[in-house]
């Protein structure tokens, strides 16, 4: 008991730091930055001095964005196991497009992960059971999920890049890279790394990009059938309350949610 609630107040105490943090923010990034001179894109927030310049409601992501020269640069990390449940399954798809009203036909979408089968990370505990708060089963669990990115989160879907397949490696050579990581709290951090030419952009003679980014959705929703019929009908009342809220929670996790905005380019001084 004693166990248990330990960890009930040290889960309060961080959900009330995040909430703090996150209330400081601005909903969209509001400055331009340049990027680090060695800018890594491995799903690790220390080239971005492990701050983050915005936290949108609607997607319930952290989330910063510099350029340099050539490329420009996102990094979203999701703390809430709801939206990190999503992203790990559907990924989080990025679109840019020039900025007005005539860019039929000149979206470029980049999305990542785009898993080929279902991955079971380690998200969260049983209800059922006390929490193991230690340290190595912190470190057990990261390298675990971090071990299933490795091994399965390897690809990225690009659609409107010409001359580039829709689906491409994470070690492609062509100006795109994605890639992302779990910390010992299971929270989520990935970043993108897109080159200006393949947006059309350059530093010279271009400065304002209008991006949108989406937290996709997860698996459909589950239904009835996959349960065959139950004759007892206490059995099927219990069995159908089951499958509503399952439903329920499944259609929260399925729908996409996004934001849109701009960002400006940032020169050397």
């Amino acid at each position: 008991m004693k166990t248990s609630l330990k960890y009930i107040l040290i889960v309060f105490a961080a959900f009330a730091i995040r909430v703090s943090y996150a209330q400081k923010l601005p909903n969209k990034q509001l400055v331009n930055l340049r990027a680090n001179s060695n800018m890594q894109t491995d799903g690790k927030a220390t080239d971005w001095n492990n701050r983050f310049e915005a936290f949108n409601r609607s997607t319930e992501v952290y989330y910063s964005i510099s350029n340099d020269d050539e490329n420009i640069y996102f990094i979203i990390r999701a703390v809430n196991e709801d939206i990190v449940r999503r992203i790990v399954s559907g990924g989080i798809k990025l679109t840019f497009k020039e900025p007005g009203e005539n860019t039929k036909g000149k979206n470029i979408q980049i999305t990542y992960p785009a898993l080929q089968q279902y991955v079971n990370f380690k998200l969260s505990s049983r209800k059922s059971e006390v929490p193991d708060t230690t340290a190595k089963t912190a470190d057990s669990i990261k390298s675990y999920n971090n071990d299933l990115v490795s091994k399965n989160c390897k690809w990225i879907k690009v659609i409107g890049v010409k001359n580039l397949d829709t689906l491409i490696s994470i070690y492609n050579t062509d100006g795109i890279k994605a890639y992302g990581l779990f910390d010992k709290k299971r929270n989520y951090t990935c970043e993108f790394s897109i080159s200006l030419k393949n947006l059309g952009l350059s530093i010279e003679k271009s400065n304002l990009i209008s991006y949108n980014l989406q937290v996709n959705g997860t698996a459909p929703s589950v239904h009835s059938e996959i349960y065959g019929k139950v004759d007892d009908p206490k059995k099927e009342a219990i069995l159908q309350a089951f499958l509503d809220n399952a439903n329920a929670k499944w259609d929260q996790l399925s729908s996409p949610t996004y934001f849109s905005g701009e960002y400006i380019l940032a020169k050397k001084p």
